[in-house]
């Protein structure tokens, strides 16, 4: 899987960073999450800073206000973005184990994988996002 980086972070050794893959979906790299809420899931969740989820959020669909969930509303059954503080977002999607993408995690580091209507919640329902899917391509 090719990844192409969208925005990161980098302070010290955990990258928190987005990048959109050469399938079309998003590939997340964080901190693995410890919340309760995530701990019975099958899929991986990381935890990203808010500002990495916005900044992704501009380049992927600049014309979009997305409304993550509140982590009290985490759905075991799907994919999403979730409000853990104003600070931090869960993410939550396909684990991606190392071998499959090229990218140094640190220690706690995780990257999954989610379908960008996903990543961007209920923004792409209220018919203000253009059509067509990022593909990592130039």
């Amino acid at each position: 899987m090719l990844l192409t980086p969208i925005t990161s972070l980098c302070n010290g050794g955990a990258c928190p960073a987005v990048y959109v893959t050469d399938l079309g979906s998003v590939a997340v790299q964080g901190m693995v999450s410890t919340s309760p809420a995530t701990s019975a899931s099958v899929e991986q969740a990381v935890e990203i800073p808010a500002s990495v989820y916005w900044s992704a959020v501009r380049a992927l669909e600049p014309r979009v206000e997305p409304v993550p969930r509140p982590l009290d509303r985490y759905d075991q059954g799907c994919a999403g973005v979730y409000v853990v503080t104003a600070e931090r977002m869960l993410v939550r999607g396909r684990h991606l184990r190392p071998g499959v993408v090229a990218v140094v995690l640190s220690a706690g580091e995780a990257v999954v994988e989610i379908e960008v209507d996903a990543f961007l919640g209920v923004a792409r329902t209220t018919g203000a996002v253009r059509t067509g899917r990022p593909t990592g391509r130039s």
